[in-house]
């Protein structure tokens, strides 16, 4: 799960990269101290997947993450079918 949480931080920094990015360009970003990251978040969400299906068949649970935002719809996942 720590893994997990990893990935899903560094998703999470690289959602809110891209929106300074849409406003800045990098020398700026660079000049007030942002750090580029450079991650694939496709494979960071595969890896995510993965650790979700390994926990679910293991532990027959998972921790979940929201990744949307508190202002953002919910949704609700009832199964394994939901995850995948």
């Amino acid at each position: 799960m720590t893994y997990k949480k990893i990935y899903f931080q560094n998703l999470q920094k690289a959602a809110k990269l891209e929106k300074q990015l849409k406003k800045h360009n990098v020398e700026t970003l660079l000049l007030g101290g942002t750090r580029l990251a450079n991650m694939d978040k496709a494979e960071a969400r595969k890896k995510i997947q993965m650790i979700d299906r390994i926990s679910l068949s293991v532990f027959g649970k998972s921790d979940f993450f929201d990744l949307m935002p508190t202002r953002g719809q919910s949704i609700t996942l009832v199964g394994t079918e939901d995850i995948t």
